[in-house]
């Protein structure tokens, strides 16, 4: 009897069990679904080789009360590998730390419209997981959550996220674009390293700071970036390293440009600033030793604020910089500026869009066709954004058209006999 005292007594790792499903009681009306054993994987029936296909209730009864379903619990279904699909209910607040970390046969997740927290690590090496809807509810992605999804090939943050943690999508290598709405606030570190096929970035997050030792994008292949017309700053090392992308258009919404925003953005061969810009911040183009055309149409670069190496590493023997109509000679003695051999003051914006003479010789012909298309062809320097939408483009090729048949018209008309 004695040794019989002595040894462990072993408790259940749950309150109780309804269909299948384990469960711990928060309070008298509302349970987390728990693990069945404290070990890979946590559901004996779900680590074999029959699929299953799981529907979460939004209540269970038991024993006599009728309990609202609010969490998945801590390591749920922790290498759960033969469950296919999940969906979870309405009913349904949070998704804990490592839910359904290592369920590698999940292919799909339905989350209902109530969560508002993905836990650390809750669905991390889903290998299997090929698209998720994260829905309007959620506010915060933690750290590591989808860590390790190579199967996922697409992904939609809603405008209620404002916090995604660090290596929120780490080596999620079937993603190919992605969109950061502008209600992120806080970015963690390395968020999409090593999704090497990530191509497409459109970024609207207000963040101010982004970890230059770990900056959120390496490791992907972004070649097309798009910044929000919202945004009035550009973020601290939000491209660092983005070797593959080759042009950036900052919008007329943006008044700086963070430090080492585009930190050895090597393969970046033109950048177009605007005249809304009053603060560049140190390094912000450093190491960008592709580029060949800057186009800066700031008109008065006096007014300013640099910091150091802003343009540090970049060839001013051979980047052209393009500056407004009549500025050339400011910018040949603002410092940083000044230190380009090749100052061309070509910008013309506000072109009069009733007579666009975009190549300046006084008549409005195919040679304004020709100066808008070959602006288009050197990269959209947006030397001759005819319709002032802050992009060169087929647009301003349309609008310089317009107004010539348009014209043309007008001029047949009056030949006509009376």
């Amino acid at each position: 009897m004695l040794l019989a005292a002595m040894l462990p007594v072993t408790a259940a790792a749950y309150d109780f069990k309804v269909g299948g499903l384990c469960y711990n009681r928060n309070n008298d009306t509302s349970v987390t679904v728990t693990y069945e054993q404290n070990r890979d994987p946590s559901y004996t029936a779900l680590g074999g080789d029959i699929t299953i296909a799981l529907t979460i209730p939004p209540s269970v009864y038991y024993d006599g009360t009728t309990y609202t379903v609010t969490s998945i619990g801590e390591e749920a279904f922790w290498g759960c590998t033969s469950l296919t699909s999940v969906t979870i209910p309405d009913s349904v607040t949070s998704i804990e730390y490592r839910a359904f970390e290592g369920c590698t046969g999940l292919t799909s997740v339905t989350i209902g419209n109530s969560v508002s927290s993905i836990g650390y690590e809750a669905f991390s090496y889903c290998y299997g997981l090929t698209s998720i809807s994260i829905p309007n509810s959620v506010t915060s992605i933690s750290g590591f959550t989808f860590y390790g999804c190579s199967g996922l090939t697409s992904m939609n943050i809603p405008d209620s996220v404002t916090s995604i943690g660090d290596q929120a999508f780490y080596n999620c290598s079937g993603l190919t674009s992605m969109t950061i709405p502008n209600s992120v606030t806080s970015f963690g570190n390395h968020v999409f390293d090593g999704c090497s096929n990530l191509t497409t970035l459109t970024w609207n997050a207000r963040c101010v700071n982004l970890n230059s030792r770990f900056p959120p994008f390496s490791g992907t292949s972004i070649n097309t970036l798009i910044i929000g017309n919202e945004l009035e700053y550009v973020a601290r090392c939000l491209c660092k390293g983005m070797s593959n992308l080759t042009n950036v258009t900052i919008p007329n919404s943006v008044t700086s440009i963070g430090g080492e925003a585009f930190w050895n953005c090597s393969g970046l061969t033109s950048v177009t600033i605007p005249n809304s810009v009053t603060g560049i911040e140190y390094y912000a183009f450093g190491g960008c030793t592709g580029l060949t055309d800057i186009y800066s149409k700031i008109k008065d670069v006096t007014k300013l604020a640099m910091g150091g190496g802003v343009f540090s590493g970049v060839s001013e023997w051979t980047c052209r910089l393009h500056v407004p109509v009549g500025t050339a000679e400011m910018y040949r003695t603002a410092a940083q500026w000044r230190d380009f051999a090749f100052i061309l003051d070509d910008i013309r914006d506000g072109v009069d869009p009733e007579f666009p003479d975009v190549n300046g010789d006084n008549a409005l012909d195919v040679g304004d066709v020709n100066a808008v298309l070959a602006d288009i062809l050197a990269g959209g320097g947006n030397v001759y954004d005819v319709n002032g939408d802050g992009n060169v483009d087929v647009g301003d090729v349309n609008a310089v058209l317009i107004v010539i048949l348009s014209r043309a018209a007008t001029v047949a008309r009056e030949d006509l006999p009376e």
